[in-house]
């Protein structure tokens, strides 16, 4: 008889792992974005979400924590030209 493979129950998935902890406001000042990167480190989530304006100062938070970093690129709406979301993403 087939057994089947053991299945990850949400109990035993670490959710933040699979998340990312989100703060897109126009805006935010750095001890907020310090907290933001702080409780995404001590909670375990996968990345935090930013606008890019912030990278550096994230970056410099959260660096070798496991916590990665997503850069919103023509947030909220993307509605411009793909010349300016790629100056955007390189900028970044």
């Amino acid at each position: 008889m087939h057994q089947p493979k053991s299945r990850r129950t949400l109990a035993s998935f670490p959710l933040g792992s699979a998340h990312s902890r989100v703060l897109f406001r126009s805006y935010v000042s750095n001890e907020e974005l310090r907290t933001h990167c702080e409780k995404a480190v001590a909670y375990g989530f996968k990345t935090v979400a930013i606008n890019n304006a912030a990278i550096p100062f994230c970056a410099s938070i959260i660096k070798g924590k496991g916590v990665l970093i997503d850069a919103a690129v023509s947030f909220p709406l993307g509605q411009c030209t793909i010349e300016t979301k790629v100056f955007e993403t390189v900028d970044a």
